[in-house]
Formats: structure tokens, C-alpha cells, sequence
């Protein structure tokens, strides 16, 4: 199965291996749009973020050519740290969007 979000996985992959992640929800579903069918997947767990703990959700959105990856980054209270989003038409990248939070600034 091909990677679900690659800069998810990197994320993941970069968190040292005493890292402690817990899964707090992850599923997947149809979706239907103009009459085409597809499908969601997305995952939520606990990652460590320094010395603080955060929530990284992550989710790929499938329909015909079209695949959507978003990652989202925030503290245990929701508040947002950073947001990824990357969408390919036929596995060519359309939309590739890296916003960061912090200090009252958003990086784009």
C-alpha cells in the first residue's frame, strides 16, 4: 500500500524511537461527489512535540485521479501548530500548501 501522506510519515518516522504514540481515532469512509464514488481514510494520535505533547491528524481523500493528503498539527488543547495539505491530479501535483504557527505569527 502506497504511503497515506508522506509528510505524515516523515513526521512519524523522525520521532525518536523511545517516542510514545497513541492512537486516538482513525477510520476510513466512502465519499460520493457528482456522482463518483471514493474514499477518506484518516488517523488521529498523540505524538510528543518536545517537551510537550501534541495531536497530529492526518487524512487522504481518493476519488478517481484525484488524491488529496492533509496533516494537522495541534497542542492538546486544538490549538492549531501547522498544516499541511498536498493534492495531485493522475500523480501530478496540483496544490501544495505548509502553513506554521507560533509566536502570533502564520507562515505560509
Amino acid at each position: 500500500m502506497r504511503t497515506r501522506l508522506l509528510t505524515g510519515a516523515l513526521f512519524l518516522l523522525a520521532l525518536p524511537a523511545s517516542a510514545q504514540l497513541a492512537v486516538i481515532d482513525e477510520g476510513s469512509f466512502t465519499v460520493t461527489r457528482d456522482g463518483r464514488t471514493g474514499r477518506e481514510d484518516f488517523r488521529i494520535v498523540r505524538a510528543p512535540n518536545g517537551s510537550l505533547p501534541s495531536l497530529v491528524a492526518t487524512g487522504v481523500t481518493t476519488l478517481g485521479s484525484t488524491r488529496t493528503t492533509t496533516l494537522l498539527r495541534t497542542d492538546t488543547a486544538g490549538t492549531p501548530l501547522g498544516y499541511q495539505l498536498e493534492g495531485r491530479e493522475s500523480g501530478e501535483i496540483r496544490d501544495r500548501i505548509n502553513l506554521q504557527v507560533g509566536s502570533d505569527r502564520l507562515s505560509m
